[in-house]
């Protein structure tokens, strides 16, 4: 039995299936949220994207392509969400092969492991956007440029190509990606370590650069109009780099534990920081796998962190490379007995934030918990074609009529006082009205509520 359980193939499989088991029965869960809203909106305008919706977004076309027609085969909330949950448990996978290639097998399965069970991977997969998409493009780009340096086989450039054309389609943020690779791949070129033939890979990186060029209006515009995508600022936000500490506090216990939670932050302080603190320190020489790995993970964190848009999911492309650096820290203790108490600590940290987060508990955004569909599905089972459901204020409309087909008629009603005053005396007649009132959430909250 032991020897069973001790093939790295059987421990892969076991790893999927516990990645699958945590994600696919419970995505649907939960009603869908802004975020998700959007992103299966814009999906529904399929092509339209591309040649008109792009002015009022910011980002690339892939971002909703994808669910234009995903959303064909139905639109329950579990379906709509099964895109991201299985693509999550492929990106499993890719962590282990990533893991294996650049250090050993035991690497590559413990980082699997982090990464299967970690908070911040499941709320991604539980979420109808395209986050999922980054860490899965980017181990796969990552795996590419790999074996472009150890094998130098043409196949490689090729995917690696290819893998970089959606990933820049697919996110704006993949260019970091991209710079990182860049960085490593000149650094070992010129430190005397060369691998991989440099006309090969600038002919690649011509390929990815030529392959952005029909997009690059509508990127200047995007930029130009100040969206999100818009490079931010100068020395002045230099203390914006400390974001970073938020960063990882996301990254070790996701989005449903709060900082004042001591009972699980003072431990997840020693499980989580200081073993990824001893594997990042263990990647800092210029050995290939070494320098690759560190250029994936800094470079974009240190870049990002001085935007100030940017928040943890745009930084969920790094986060095998956490997984990695975490796996290496807790395989650099010498006593088997020190590495098993940290990987457990982990798993079960990790298993206390899931708890909160399919208990609705301690969830950093709030609204990601509200019933919406259970709201809409209670009103059309009681309310009759002769009743009225109004619903304030407008952004709440939106949630409700995504999930609502009943008969009553809908209004939406605003939340300015004086409009308000002016609706409510304009209300047509009606045998029974529903008020369906959201007031939103912290200070913002507190003031609809007055």
């Amino acid at each position: 039995m032991h020897s069973v359980l001790g093939s790295r193939t059987v421990q892969v499989i076991l790893i999927i299936a516990i990645a699958a088991l945590l994600r696919l029965p419970a995505i649907g869960q939960k009603s869908i949220n802004p975020d998700e809203m959007w992103t299966l909106g814009q999906g529904r305008t399929g092509w339209a994207y591309v040649t008109d919706g792009w002015r009022d977004d910011a980002h690339p076309p892939l971002r909703y392509l994808p669910y234009h027609y995903w959303l064909k085969l139905g639109e329950d909330d579990w379906l709509r969400r099964l895109l991201p949950a299985a693509a999550t448990v492929g990106t499993v996978y890719l962590v282990f092969l990533l893991g294996q290639a650049l250090f050993s097998p035991r690497v590559g399965v413990l980082s699997s492991l982090f990464f299967a069970v970690s908070p911040f991977s499941l709320f991604y997969s539980n979420y109808a956007t395209m986050y999922f998409v980054l860490p899965l493009l980017a181990a796969a780009s990552l795996l590419s440029m790999y074996q472009i340096l150890m094998k130098r086989r043409a196949i490689w450039y090729v995917l690696y190509t290819a893998v970089s054309i959606i990933g820049i389609y697919g996110h704006y943020y993949f260019f970091l990606i991209l710079l990182a690779q860049n960085a490593a791949f000149l650094l070992l070129h010129f430190s005397g370590r060369k691998r991989g033939s440099l006309a090969r890979w600038m002919a690649a990186q011509a390929v990815i650069a030529a392959a952005f060029v029909p997009w690059l209006p509508r990127f200047t515009h995007q930029y130009l109009a100040g969206t999100d995508v818009a490079l931010a600022s100068p020395l002045r936000d230099l203390h914006k780099g400390l974001k970073a500490l938020y960063f990882f506090y996301a990254f070790s216990l996701g989005h449903s534990v709060k900082p004042q939670n001591l009972a699980i932050v003072l431990p997840a302080v020693v499980a989580f920081f200081v073993p990824f603190v001893r594997g990042a320190k263990r990647v800092l020489d210029v050995r290939p796998p070494h320098v690759i790995l560190a250029s994936f993970f800094w470079i974009p964190l240190v870049i990002a962190s001085f935007r100030p848009v940017t928040m943890p999911k745009h930084l969920y492309i790094i986060y095998p490379a956490y997984c990695i650096m975490l796996a290496l820290g807790v395989l650099s203790f010498r006593k088997a007995r020190i590495q098993f108490a940290l990987g457990a600590a982990v798993v079960i940290l990790s298993g206390c934030s899931l708890a909160n987060y399919y208990g609705n508990r301690q969830l950093d955004d709030v609204s990601i918990g509200a019933p919406w569909r259970e709201l809409a599905a209670e009103v059309e089972m009681k309310a009759t074609s002769d009743d009225l459901v109004v619903v304030l204020p407008e952004k709440a409309a939106d949630f409700f009529n995504f999930y609502y087909t009943g008969d009553a008629p809908v209004l939406t009603l605003s939340r300015a006082a004086d409009e308000l005053k002016r609706d409510l005396e304009e209300l047509p007649p009606c045998r029974r009205l529903w008020a369906v009132l959201h007031y939103g959430y912290g200070p913002q909250g507190e003031r609809n509520r007055e």
